[in-house]
């Protein structure tokens, strides 16, 4: 019996529905807990986050129904609007970063994956050659945008400095270095998963440092965090949004088969 309940719950459909649930979920919290660059599109703000937020929260808990369910309540049809805001809140991220592309690449998961279930699930997942495709698309934008801010194509986010410096205890000199290498190998490893080089251990990193650099987030917020349970829950919801960068890549490795064969569970 637990056997067959791990089987399912790492089913790759149902890890595809906790991805935009962990998106949508995350973002939704993020807005009620804690600032964003909304300021740059809105007059009011806080308004439009506290609204956003409560209708992505609301849109994601339907993800958490069983796909028949979904499906047959219409719940799947949430994901459009839901892409939306999750586009107007990163449109408005892009404006906050000085209109440089990356900020919009590195959101390929954020953005996309939620249309990719929407197409998905009208298309009764029946080719999995797109579903493969497709993901390694969203793998690789978003690894991509991510090297190009580490290695300061246009300039390394203050965030990145802070954590990497804050978490690793080490001079703001040595974090720009270790960004620097660590963007060469992001960008190298998201153009791998299209070639026939050893797959496997490309899917390792992408697993590890996705998931690595989500907890990051939450580790940062308890380190310094001065006392503060909503700024806690911020960069925890932080942490949850960005969980799809090491799951999305779990998919991937999961679907991969040596002798060219699809593993569908």
């Amino acid at each position: 019996m637990i056997r067959i309940m791990l089987t399912r719950s790492f089913n790759y459909i149902g890890l595809l529905k906790l991805s935009c649930f962990f998106i949508l979920a995350g973002n939704g919290v993020a807005l009620l807990t804690g600032s964003s660059s909304l300021g740059h599109l809105f007059q009011n703000p806080s308004l439009i986050e506290t609204v956003f937020g409560i209708l992505l929260i609301s849109f994601g808990i339907p993800l958490l129904l069983p796909i028949g369910t979904l499906k047959k309540t219409k719940a799947h049809l949430l994901l459009l609007p839901s892409t939306i805001l999750l586009f107007i809140t990163s449109y408005a991220s892009f404006i906050h970063s000085g209109y440089v592309p990356e900020q919009l690449i590195e959101h390929g998961i954020k953005l996309l994956t939620p249309l990719f279930l929407l197409r998905q699930l009208a298309l009764n997942f029946s080719n999995m050659n797109e579903i493969i495709i497709s993901l390694k698309i969203l793998v690789a934008l978003t690894f991509i945008g991510h090297g190009l801010f580490a290695l300061g194509a246009h300039y390394v986010p203050s965030g990145f400095i802070e954590m990497t410096t804050e978490i690793l205890g080490i001079p703001v000199s040595s974090s720009y270095l270790f960004l620097k290498i660590i963007g060469y190998i992001d960008i190298l490893f998201a153009i791998l998963i299209f070639t026939n080089f050893p797959i496997k251990f490309v899917y390792f990193y992408l697993i590890f440092w996705g998931l690595l650099t989500a907890i990051a987030r939450l580790v940062y917020g308890i380190m310094t965090n001065e006392g503060s349970m909503t700024e806690i829950i911020y960069w925890a919801s932080n942490m949850v949004y960005r969980l799809p960068h090491g799951i999305i890549p779990l998919i991937l490795f999961r679907l991969y088969r040596p002798k060219g064969q699809l593993s569908l569970g």
